[in-house]
């Protein structure tokens, strides 16, 4: 669980520090990307990547590049302007939301492993 909220902190806000459209493109393909084909094809059956990680992690992913996309005309402020925050801010509020939502309808059960 611990290391499902690493990556999902490191592929949302990873989107802050980006400045051209191809970085951002190659950062959600190294986030969901990478995530999915870990998912379809494990190396084996001992590191395979359960539902709630990859679907956790693809969302915030995505939701990272939804967000740099919103708030790339205020890049020329700055990497961490008042504006582009804002928007990250808001963004990972819909997320948790999303994810909550998804955990209250049973779609996500985050079992621990034993």
């Amino acid at each position: 669980m611990t290391l499902t909220v690493i990556l999902c902190l490191l592929f949302f806000l990873g989107f802050l520090i980006l400045r051209s459209h191809g970085q951002a493109l190659a950062f959600l393909a190294l986030g969901a990307g990478y995530q999915t084909l870990t998912y379809l094809v494990p190396a084996s059956e001992s590191e395979a990547v359960d539902f709630d990680t990859f679907v956790v992690v693809c969302f915030s992913s995505i939701a990272g590049y939804i967000a740099w996309r919103m708030g790339r005309k205020h890049l020329e402020e700055g990497l961490f302007a008042k504006h582009r925050i804002g928007i990250f801010a808001g963004v990972a509020l819909n997320l948790v939301i999303a994810v909550f939502i998804l955990w209250q309808t049973g779609t996500l059960t985050f079992s621990m492993p034993t």
